[in-house]
């Protein structure tokens, strides 16, 4: 039932949660699958909760398929205690070359690739081809480049989930 309504909202994340005796438990779905995490979905749910219960705001705990995940709230600030994938540098995959179209500089892998480019032009270019990618063997890809004009963040990311495409 919680996977028809994600398919119905058609957005590409869609939280449900349920109290779980002091804690919550918390599921995402999108559109086709569950998923195992959903940090901006996990933090909107954790305001709607600290707006209906305010006392909760010393932190609450949601149980998901990731594990236990940690959120407080201080004031207009909630955080949360993301948990730690370790990843590892690799050679890029012939795979996710021919999904980018172009073959990173950079690559490492955990629970995704990520693919280092070699400068925001090629990040604004590249066209991936998404069919490709939900052939690869880890659950998404983002794909960033150093930028090297005066601005005030670092990097420049695109984030192209597979499972996030909708029907």
């Amino acid at each position: 039932m919680l996977q028809a309504i994600a398919a119905q909202n058609n957005l590409s994340e869609t939280a449900f949660y349920a109290p779980e005796g002091e804690d919550f438990r918390l599921r995402w779905f999108t559109p086709l699958a569950e998923v195992d995490l959903c940090g901006h979905a996990t933090l909107a749910t954790a305001y709607v909760i600290f707006c209906e219960r305010p006392e909760l705001k010393r932190g609450i705990t949601f149980h998901t398929r990731s594990g236990p995940l940690q959120v407080t709230s201080e004031g207009d600030i909630i955080t949360m205690d993301f948990p730690a994938t370790p990843i590892q540098s690799t050679h890029p995959p012939q795979e996710l070359v021919d999904a980018l179209g172009i073959r990173p500089i950079e690559c490492y892998t955990g629970c995704d690739y990520l693919a280092i480019l070699p400068n925001e032009s090629a990040l604004r270019e590249v066209r991936p081809d998404f069919r490709l990618l939900q052939a690869l063997d880890q659950r998404g890809v983002i794909i960033t480049a150093p930028v090297r004009r005066q601005i005030s963040f670092p990097a420049f990311l695109r984030q192209n989930m597979a499972s996030m495409k909708t029907p």
